[in-house]
């Protein structure tokens, strides 16, 4: 039977473009929902909405959704009126679709897809597929629609703030289709909609080949990145960064060779430019404990819409050559994206995918896709394997390492988390050749938090480093990786569930997480290096450390160009967000001070006591020459 396809997607996104080059390459007709409402009310869409409202808007787009869906019911028992009834609604009488499996595409309107009686509708006669993109690009197509058409249709949100929250919302509903189809920077609507064909085809295909797999009943799910052969499938040429050696010995942990060391239960390696290596590790840990009578597990990698596009794509597409049902599910950049409502869109989606408890998770990108994908993992089902490929230096460094996951509380940063291992950590410098200076100096924060709790060696070497010229200086980034990687596994292992020493990581955080709070543009790190100035202070004052060493700490953050100044962030509702820090117990913060460069101690202490000495410090200064 023939099949219409519908095509979802937030605002801006290029729904109808798509529409009208899939309709130009299958020779089917196309229907714009927005369009037909225009013409049956026989005015503008902005004007229409202005007058009427958002919710009257909605009830006329529902209505005459399923009017156009009456209509297409009606082509598959009248075939020989199919062009008459498509004259109602299409001036287009060309299109010849006699061997084509689609009989028509559908663009929606962006909200259409929120009444659960229109999704219903909708597949009742064919698949939904969401189209998606970041954030920015998003934003620039919206602005780039109202320079050119002052009169396109509103939308109900006036800032990038009121977007970001309305992608959020929608995610789940958009998760909620058939093909999820990642858009990109610089993709014509003919590129995007020659995949959404690819997709079809291979769909089609399978379903001849394994009707089994196809339960008429149940929902699929297909993907379809944009570069199968560009980036796993050859070795990458770079002239940035040559292929490192990691030779040198890592502290003992469980070491199995010169590139992996073990903490508890599981390994990571360290690699650079490894892709091949990698495709081998991921298929020998799905295939590893797989009898010859069972099927290789499922594989869902994670990422945010950024490193999907620039990683997650070619990764998923390898990965489907080689034989792995491999699915990459994405959501929007940010830290604004861990929170419960992602964790149940992403789990819904591995329902829907039919994920067991032996199929597997897989984190591509920084510290939020590894909370994200690690938290997923320790409920879905009550625990299913994962791993973690870390892309940012700050995951590489620190949050890729140690087993925590959580996300984000509108009361506190990381208060719904478990401690949950992941099978295995990869790490690849290649992934930071990608990464914008500002995160880079985000990630070198948390290095140099290692250096100033352990080891002062490592903290001179990190404030003489250069981000901006590390990688033309072949392995200074890699020791920074592993050298950071060497302390933290080290407390790690000696404290896994944080019930002594591994607290001496929070070193900058108390006040950090609570800076990251009250100010959405900052990154951890920058917010972390706030802490480390405010502590380097607070130490001075109360526990003697030296005013030198206070002077070194602050002039390695500013030669790196990040914030010192922590006494703009001081208010009431800064100590109301420390109230609810996962470190207090009872009436008590357990707060990192420093004793020295190196050499750091957990000071228990009670809530108001610290409340009065932070407003006793920010209204007082410490003179120091940091030119």
């Amino acid at each position: 039977m023939s099949t219409v396809l519908f095509i979802s997607g937030p605002p801006g996104i290029g729904k109808t473009s798509v529409a009208e080059a899939l309709s130009e390459q299958l020779r089917i007709p196309a229907f714009d929902l927005d369009k037909l409402i225009e013409q049956e009310k026989d005015t503008l869409l902005s004007a229409y909405i202005q007058h009427v409202g958002w919710s009257e808007f909605r009830q006329s787009e529902s209505n005459r959704l399923q009017e156009l869906c009456q209509l297409l019911t009606r082509l598959r028992s009248n075939p020989t009126q199919k062009q008459t009834l498509i004259s109602e609604f299409t001036d287009d009488h060309d299109h010849d679709q006699s061997h084509c499996k689609l009989e028509a595409v559908v663009s929606l309107g962006g909200g259409c897809v929120l009444k659960e009686s229109n999704r219903i509708l909708m597949r009742e006669l064919g698949p939904i597929f969401s189209l998606w993109g970041s954030e920015a690009l998003i934003k620039q197509r919206l602005h780039r629609r109202v320079k050119h058409n002052p009169q396109a249709h509103p939308l109900p949100l006036s800032s990038s703030g009121e977007l970001n929250q309305l992608l959020l919302e929608r995610l789940p509903i958009y998760l909620d289709c058939e093909a999820w189809i990642e858009v990109y920077e610089g993709e014509s609507p003919k590129q995007v909609a020659q995949r959404i064909q690819k997709i079809w085809s291979h769909h089609q295909t399978i379903k001849n080949e394994r009707p089994e797999m196809h339960d008429p009943s149940s929902k699929s799910f297909w993907y379809s990145p944009p570069h199968q052969d560009s980036f796993f499938n050859q070795k990458l040429k770079s002239n940035s960064y040559e292929q490192t050696d990691i030779e040198s010995a890592i502290l003992p942990l469980g070491e199995t060779n010169t590139t992996t060391l073990m903490l508890h239960d599981y390994p990571i390696y360290l690699e650079s430019s490894a892709q091949d290596k990698l495709i081998d590790q991921i298929i020998k840990w799905l295939t590893s404990s797989v009898s010859h009578h069972q099927k290789t597990p499922q594989l869902a990698v994670f990422s945010d819409d950024i490193v999907a596009r620039l990683y997650g794509g070619e990764l998923v597409g390898a990965l489907q050559k080689s034989g792995i049902q491999a699915h990459l599910i994405s959501f929007p950049v940010g830290e604004q994206s861990k929170q419960l409502r992602v964790v149940e869109a992403l789990s819904t989606q591995l329902l829907r995918l039919n994920f067991t408890r032996s199929d597997c998770l897989l984190a591509l990108g920084g510290g939020v896709s590894g909370d994200l994908c690690g938290f997923v993992a320790s409920i879905y089902l009550r625990g299913v394997s994962w791993a973690q490929i870390p892309s940012t230096l700050l995951a590489q460094v620190d949050s890729s390492i140690g087993a925590k996951t959580a996300v984000n509380h509108p009361l506190g940063k990381n208060l719904l988390g478990a401690f949950y291992r992941p099978d295995w950590v990869w790490i690849d410098d290649q992934y930071l050749k990608t990464l914008p200076l500002r995160h880079l100096k985000a990630g070198w924060v948390e290095a140099l938090k290692h250096a100033l709790i352990s080891d002062p060696n490592y903290f001179e070497e990190l404030s003489r480093l250069s981000l901006e010229d590390c990688f033309n200086e072949p392995n200074s980034i890699t020791q920074v990786i592993k050298r950071g990687l060497q302390i933290k596994a080290h407390i790690v292992a000696q404290d896994e569930l944080e019930k002594g020493s591994r607290a001496l990581l929070n070193l900058g955080h108390t006040l950090g997480h609570a800076f990251e709070k009250a100010d959405p543009n900052l990154l951890h790190g920058e917010a972390v290096a706030l802490g480390i100035s405010f502590t380097a202070e607070y130490s001075h004052c109360y526990n003697g450390l030296d005013q030198e060493q206070v002077r070194q700490i602050k002039i390695s953050l500013t030669n790196h160009h990040l914030a010192i100044d922590w006494r703009n962030y001081i208010n009431e509702k800064l100590f109301k967000r420390l109230a609810f820090d996962k470190k207090r117990s009872g009436s008590q913060l357990k707060f990192v001070t420093l004793d020295a460069i190196g050499k750091a101690h957990i000071e228990p202490i009670d809530f108001d006591i610290f409340k009065a000495r932070v407003n006793e410090l920010s209204r007082t200064s410490v003179v120091l020459d940091i030119q």
